[in-house]
């Protein structure tokens, strides 16, 4: 990977870690929030919310090693986690980002 693309990887790395906690708080305040629940079922829901959540943190994020040459794999992973948006995308050089066309074809 190209010194700008590793670059602009590691800063949408970092949001999309945020992005991910977000989506684990909004599912945890969803799961704390239910009505017609016992005080009991609310905590297993929203242990439930945040074991599911940093199991997806640990695949996308601490599964490889953050390197260069585990970059394609991290890139993916986040992608497959709807964690990047197009924007996030269009950073990448036209090298990267027809990679990853050929393997959204390949993925459907």
């Amino acid at each position: 990977m190209k010194e700008q693309d590793w670059k602009h990887l590691s800063a949408v790395r970092e949001v999309a870690v945020e992005r991910l906690y977000e989506r684990v708080f909004q599912d945890l305040q969803v799961a704390v929030g239910a009505e017609g629940k016992s005080r009991r079922e609310l905590v297993h829901g929203a242990k439930g919310v945040i074991d599911h959540g940093l199991k997806e943190v640990r695949d996308v994020f601490d599964s490889v090693r953050f390197s260069r040459s585990n970059a394609k794999i991290i890139l993916i992973a986040m992608i497959n986690s709807g964690l990047l948006d197009e924007q996030d995308v269009a950073g990448f050089s036209d090298e990267v980002q027809a990679y990853l066309a050929r393997w959204r074809d390949v993925s459907l």
